[in-house]
Order: structure tokens, then sequence, then C-alpha cells
């Protein structure tokens, strides 16, 4: 039988997709990496490699305060919950695939 997808199991699967995906790619990855994209071209762009974990933390925080919210503020109402619910998954999916996408793109 199913279990309901909860926002924690699928927070615990993109991890382990991000730690696998950094996994393989860590050593292909260059000490600076293009991060910034909204600054000019050039040197401004570029941060070290370690600074692409936070990515990640945001989700995680982001994500955090989502539940938080959830559970304190909106645990009557069925409506908002379902909302947030839906904005932690979108929230989960973004980071995730945006962090994947800068991976390749780097490596």
């Amino acid at each position: 039988m199913l279990k309901k997808l909860t926002v924690g199991n699928i927070l615990i699967g993109a991890d382990v997709i991000l730690v696998t995906a950094t996994g393989f790619l860590f050593r292909f990855i260059p000490p600076e990496v293009p991060l910034y994209y909204s600054q000019p071209w050039g040197d401004k762009q570029l941060a070290d490699n370690w600074q692409l974990l936070v990515l990640p933390v945001l989700m995680h925080i982001f994500v955090g305060i989502n539940t938080l919210m959830k559970k304190r503020i909106f645990k009557t109402e069925a409506f908002a919950s379902s909302i947030l619910y839906i904005v932690n998954i979108t929230t989960i999916v973004v980071f995730s695939l945006v962090y994947i996408k800068i991976l390749f793109l780097i490596t």
C-alpha cells in the first residue's frame, strides 16, 4: 500500500538526489562557479564552489518556515494547509532542479 507523500519524505528524496549528483560530479566542479547570473559578466558572477550549498540550505529554510506556519498558524485551515503543501512541493522541486542544472552546466 502506498503511503501518503509527506513533505518530509519528498525533502529527504530530494536530498538523496542532490547528494548523489554532487558526489558523482564533485571531482569535475571547478574552484569557482558562475552562480550569480544577475551580476554583470565576469568575476562578479563567480563564487567559490562551496557556495553552491546555499541553494539546498535555502530550500530547507523555506520548507521549514512553511511547515512551521502550517502547523502553528493554519492547523485548522484545510485550504491554507493545502496551499502550503503545494508551495513546499514546488519549492523542493524548483530548488532541486536549479541546483542540478547548475551542476550540469559547470561540469
